[in-house]
């Protein structure tokens, strides 16, 4: 966008005089259209044509481009061709929200680079740019970012700029906080020495999933045979690295005695793991007083899962004179 002034002058015999009231046309060249007049710098439309004032004076600002002007005043048509308007890149004004136009910027391939500042804030909105990076100054937050005002979703492969940092934007010179509904990354997350990742805060639960997440089960009295494995308890786990344990309570009759128990943690049912997998002995010698209840944990054992699986707290009794039966509790956190 560039300004125009002009003067219209008559001769009156030997004085040269401004000509008040003259009319201006200003067309398009080659194309001899009517062209778009502004008063200021592209903002306030006006008229076309333009009359004279009282200096004889007229102005206008137009794109940039090539013009023709058509000045005429009475019975006297004069015709000025071939006008070229162009910005000054010394005095060009900065660009502005309302005035860039961005294309092809959805998954470019190569970065952009621009020099210009950008006022007012880039409006982006939708857009991920990836594996491309915008090279520039910004004045104002990108719509969408992580670290806008409203929490949102984004997911930036290189964004970046030579002057300063975006606003509240990850990777900063100087850490800031920020506020994302989701965070999503593909290398390495380095927390503080110190801080650390902070934990809840409440008696709430881990969402499914989430490091953390919780599952257990319990059963009972699930009838035993001696020295034969059951399910004393199970839960079903989804994909994932899970640190399962267990426990289990014998509950025999009054005239029974118990001899030996076993619990351990396994993906087979009524089927122990090996010894690398985890399990347990806790032993009473024969002739152990009649009816008494036994406790025995299965020990923490990693379960890592490609898919939702039912895990078993399996359980062994040697008992002997009467009846037995199992009370069992599994439970897995979920630790990445």
């Amino acid at each position: 966008m560039q300004k125009f002034t002009d003067l219209v002058l008559g001769q009156n015999g030997q004085v040269i005089t401004p000509i008040i009231g003259a009319s201006v046309s200003v067309y398009t060249y080659p194309g001899n259209v009517l062209a778009s007049l502004f008063s200021d710098n592209g903002v306030t439309a006006t008229a076309n044509p333009l009359t004279t004032d009282q200096n004889g004076r007229f102005s206008f600002y137009a794109a940039n481009g090539r013009y023709s002007m058509v000045m005429s005043y009475l019975n006297v048509t004069y015709t000025l061709q071939d006008v070229p308007l162009e910005d000054d890149p010394a005095t060009a004004q900065p660009i502005t929200a309302s005035t860039l136009q961005v294309t092809d910027t959805t998954n470019s391939t190569s970065p952009t680079t621009g020099a210009a500042t950008i006022a007012g804030g880039l409006g982006v909105s939708g857009d991920v740019w990836s594996g491309a990076a915008f090279h520039g100054a910004f004045a104002g937050p990108l719509n969408g970012s992580v670290g806008a005002t409203t929490p949102s979703t984004g997911a930036f492969t290189s964004l970046s700029s030579t002057s300063g940092a975006l606003n509240g934007s990850l990777g900063a010179t100087t850490p800031s906080t920020v506020a994302a509904t989701t965070v999503s990354a593909t290398g390495t997350i380095t927390p503080s020495q110190t801080a650390g990742i902070v934990g809840t805060t409440t008696n709430n639960n881990a969402n499914a999933g989430s490091f953390g997440e919780f599952a257990s089960s319990s059963t009972a009295t699930q009838s035993a045979t001696s020295n034969t494995p059951l399910n004393a308890a199970s839960v079903s786990l989804t994909a994932g690295d899970w640190d399962v344990t267990g426990l289990i309570q014998t509950n025999p009759a009054g005239t029974t005695t118990t001899s030996s128990t076993v619990a351990g943690i396994s993906t087979t049912s009524a089927t122990f793991g090996t010894i690398s997998g985890g399990f347990t002995n806790a032993t009473v010698t024969n002739g152990a007083t009649a009816g008494v209840n036994l406790n025995t944990a299965a020990p923490t054992t990693r379960i890592s899962l490609s898919g939702t699986t039912t895990v078993f707290l399996v359980a062994q009794v040697g008992f002997a004179v009467s009846t037995l039966t199992v009370s069992g509790f599994i439970r897995a956190r979920r630790v990445r």
